[in-house]
């Protein structure tokens, strides 16, 4: 079995968690009626919608998905070990989404997907034309 599905959910449950956590600060940023924090919300939001784009780049055979999905979960890693690390931010939820998930995407990102899984759309066999 190809670890293709897996590494797919887990790209989909990674964009969830982001936009959440985008949410939570688009209702922070309306309560305290700050630009800043709407900014943030608003670049939470973006890189929310990144594994999610990795995850259908991905599916379709697009190459530049892998290297893309390979510099987010690098630069998640960074900022997980600053959260945990420099900030001292150990709780569970945190530790998982920012350092154990961006690994386990990466051990699965380390080889092209083994399945076509778009390949055979679009394919003349069940064509009329001749």
């Amino acid at each position: 079995m190809s670890a293709a599905p897996l590494r797919h959910v887990l790209l989909l449950v990674q964009g969830a968690i982001s936009g959440l956590v985008g949410a939570e600060v688009l209702l922070l940023a309306a309560v305290e009626r700050s630009p800043a924090l709407l900014a943030l919300a608003l670049l939470t939001g973006a890189a929310a919608l990144v594994p999610i784009a990795v995850a259908i780049g991905l599916a379709a055979g697009w190459g530049w998905a892998r290297g893309a999905g390979v510099a987010f979960e690098l630069l998640l890693l960074v900022s997980g070990y600053f959260n945990a690390a420099v900030l001292g931010n150990g709780d569970l939820v945190s530790v998982l989404s920012t350092l154990a998930l961006p690994l386990a995407l990466l051990w699965l990102l380390r080889s092209p997907a083994r399945m076509a899984a778009w390949s055979g759309v679009g394919s003349p066999a069940g064509s009329t034309r001749s």
